[in-house]
């Protein structure tokens, strides 16, 4: 892909001891205003073709545009070591969260691995794992945080960059925006550079496979209520909350929200344990005016309380379909590396997590979740399932 030039110049000191370094000129994306990317190039505000970035795809649709820059300083010459710094500068035009219109609150997470060349081709684990803070209310942030890693010079050809912009979200887990992947090893003559080497790229969207979930709705205009028949769901990416498949207990709390954000109404099915793949054949009922159908959304969000010391008995169901929530009681769990749902949370167990969610109505972005709401408003008092995959 190429790159985007400007003409704007930056001095930034490093941290603490590293600010003798000079810092390089690199390019702003505010002017930019396009979105699809015909290659998969990039290159550095210092002059370096780097040509093995993973961006956006070829002819495919930019999720956005992210700016960062990477600088290694040596520290100790005779021992080899010194300092890799990640600067995660600012990101524009990135994409809306899939429902309520343009809404982001983004922030950006910094994985470092050491690439591990094998004929399984296992990824290996994470090094370091970074955020930055959220930035509320804007598609255009800006960032400027830098990230110190200490590094061995001859290390540098084995690591890894790759930067997620994530979507803050009140109700469920962030959403994955897109992504990037640089290898140090494709910056020519990276540990040589005194600048900071600056990169602009167009952000992929995220390969997810969190699960997926099998729901019915139905749509009764004179009783003005909404069905949602929570029929089961398969392969759930447990590994991302939980360390052992015998502390998932998986259950599904659907959300009401208004065309302004505001939830109407909650409600959830029961929990299911020790299983990926629950089955629940539960049925939730809202009421729904004629009126307000083209405007609310439905959140799914599929959620696990581990560690729960029994399972609910079915006398327990009406009192947890109807139980209100508090919106601060659902903390978010780290998983793994591909994963949409990696960022800081809270690590009492005692506390739900999210697994997935996905969103349905006339003005979500998904056009599978749409057609599926359009199904039910073309045939009232009709049940229509479907499968969809979690986000």
């Amino acid at each position: 892909m190429s790159p985007i030039h400007g003409a704007s110049t930056e001095t930034n000191s490093l941290l603490g001891a590293l600010s003798s370094k000079r810092d390089s000129t690199y390019s702003s994306m505010s002017e930019y205003s396009g979105r699809t990317s015909p290659t998969n190039s990039c290159r550095s505000s210092v002059g370096d073709s780097v040509g093995s970035g993973v961006g956006s795809p070829v002819g495919g649709e930019a999720q956005g545009h992210l700016s960062f820059g990477v600088q290694y300083v040596v520290t100790s010459p005779e021992s080899n070591t010194g300092k890799l710094v990640i600067t995660v500068l600012e990101a524009r035009g990135l994409t809306g969260r899939e429902y309520l219109g343009n809404a982001c609150d983004p922030y950006v997470k910094v994985v470092v691995w050491k690439e591990r060349r094998s004929l399984r081709k296992q990824k290996s684990p994470p090094l370091h794992v970074f955020r930055t803070r959220t930035v509320r209310h804007t598609q255009d942030p800006t960032f400027n945080q830098s990230f110190v890693i200490e590094a061995a010079k001859s290390d540098l050809k084995e690591l890894v960059v790759k930067l997620v912009a994530m979507d803050s979200d009140k109700w469920a887990s962030p959403s994955t925006v897109g992504e990037v992947t640089q290898p140090l090893r494709d910056i020519k003559n990276f540990a040589g550079l005194e600048e900071r080497t600056t990169l602009n790229y167009f952000l992929a969207p995220a390969k997810l496979d969190l699960g997926e979930v099998l729901f019915g709705l139905s749509y009764l205009p004179t009783a003005q209520r909404l069905s949602v028949s929570v029929i089961k769901a398969q392969n759930l990416k447990h590994t991302n909350v939980v360390d052992d498949l015998k502390d998932f207990c998986p259950y599904i709390r659907v959300l009401l929200i208004s065309g302004s954000g505001r939830v109407i109404k909650k409600k959830k099915t029961t929990w299911r344990s020790n299983t990926a793949s629950p089955i629940w054949n539960e049925t939730l009922i809202f009421d729904l005016a004629q009126s307000q159908v083209e405007h609310v959304t439905f959140l799914l969000v599929v959620c696990t309380r581990p560690q729960l010391p029994v399972t609910p008995t079915n006398s327990d169901a009406s009192l947890q379909s109807t139980e209100t929530f508090h919106d601060n009681s659902l903390s978010l769990a780290p998983p793994d590396l591909n994963s949409s749902s990696l960022h800081d949370q809270n690590q009492n167990k005692k506390q739900d997590r999210y697994v997935g969610k996905l969103a349905l109505g006339c003005n979500v972005r998904s056009n599978d979740q749409r057609q599926h709401w359009m199904a039910i408003m073309a045939s009232p008092r009709k049940v229509v399932s479907q499968w969809h995959g979690l986000k």
